[in-house]
């Protein structure tokens, strides 16, 4: 069910950042993370960032509640 509940949340996002990419084509320079261009805003772009960066943010929690949940006993 979690897996679920995951999966609908990067899919979510992803039609998110589609639907942004279409509604502020043109208006958006590179995307830049300091002095690192990522990408140039297009849809298929955003749509593909706001996946993955769910899926590394879902990932990354669910990971440490897996890890912490070793060490509580009445973890199931």
């Amino acid at each position: 069910m979690l897996g679920l509940v995951a999966l609908t949340a990067v899919v979510v996002a992803a039609v998110f950042g589609y639907l942004i990419g279409i509604v502020a084509a043109g208006t958006m320079s590179h995307i830049r993370l300091g002095e690192l261009t990522l990408f140039h805003p297009t849809p298929g772009g955003l749509a593909l960032y706001g996946a993955l960066a769910t899926a590394v943010v879902l990932g990354t929690l669910f990971g440490l509640v897996q890890f912490v949940s070793q060490f509580d006993p009445d973890a199931q």
